[in-house]
Parts: C-alpha cells; sequence; structure tokens
C-alpha cells in the first residue's frame, strides 16, 4: 500500500508541475486571429474597393484632320517664275520640287494642275476642278492670299 501511496503522490506531484508554468510561454505567443482571404490574387477583378478597381477607359477619337488649304499648298509648292510671249501666245515659266516647266494655256503640269490664264503678274491655274491664281515670284502681290 505504501507503494500505492507513493505512486499516487509522484503522479500528483507531476501533474501540478506540468499544469504549473514557471515561465509564462502562453504570453509570448498570444492567440492570433484567424486569417482571412483580402482578394483572389488568381482573379483579375476581385474584392477590391471601388476606388481601386481597374476602370474601363474609353479612348479618346483621333483629331479631325487639319483642314486642307489647297489654295495654300499649290502657291507654296509652285512656282509662277515669269512669263514669255512668242508669236503672241504666252507661256508661263512654272517651277515645282526643283523642276521647271515652259507651259501656255491649256496645258497640264504635274498631272494635275491644268493652266488656265497667264498674265504679266499672276497665272491662274486649275486643281481638282477649283481655280487658284499663282503670283508673279517677287512680284508686289507675292503675299496676296
Amino acid at each position: 500500500m505504501a507503494n500505492r501511496v507513493r505512486f499516487s503522490l509522484l503522479m500528483l506531484l507531476l501533474t501540478t508541475s506540468l499544469s504549473a508554468e514557471l515561465i509564462h510561454f502562453s504570453a509570448l505567443n498570444p492567440p492570433r486571429p484567424e486569417p482571412r482571404v483580402k482578394r483572389n490574387i488568381f482573379s483579375l477583378v476581385s474584392a477590391l474597393p471601388a476606388a481601386m478597381q481597374p476602370q474601363t477607359v474609353t479612348p479618346l477619337p483621333p483629331p479631325p484632320p487639319p483642314e486642307r488649304n489647297i489654295a495654300e499648298e499649290i502657291r507654296q509648292s509652285v512656282i509662277f517664275e515669269g512669263y514669255v510671249v512668242k508669236n503672241g501666245k504666252r507661256s508661263a515659266m512654272i517651277s515645282s520640287s526643283g523642276e521647271f516647266f515652259i507651259v501656255g494655256i491649256g496645258d497640264t503640269v504635274l498631272e494635275k494642275i491644268k493652266i488656265l490664264a497667264i498674265s504679266p503678274t499672276q497665272c491662274t491655274v486649275e486643281f481638282e476642278g477649283q481655280p487658284y491664281e499663282i503670283y508673279l515670284k517677287g512680284g508686289s502681290d507675292a503675299t496676296h492670299p
């Protein structure tokens, strides 16, 4: 019976010493809250706040092309260098892109510009069915619109 008492006493001592902590290790690692999923990294749109959600942006339409001022383009690319009167017929000296042409009324330059009239100060040409005036290079009307 003495052995039984000793055994019981020993068991009592062991159980109380195991349950009593000398160093409180449980205070070092407090219980953590259960992790929760904030967003699914495999999804393009997830539970993000509305401010962080991807916004659909409609692209701006391309700007309209600038209005083409054909009259100014012709005045800059075709130059009326001068004129010659031979046998009562006027001929104009026209230059464009470094090439010179001697043309009369009714002739076509660069396959699209037709000569309508030639005077001492200007040459009237037709481009796409519209008449345009080209003033003599260096003349007083050279800056005329």
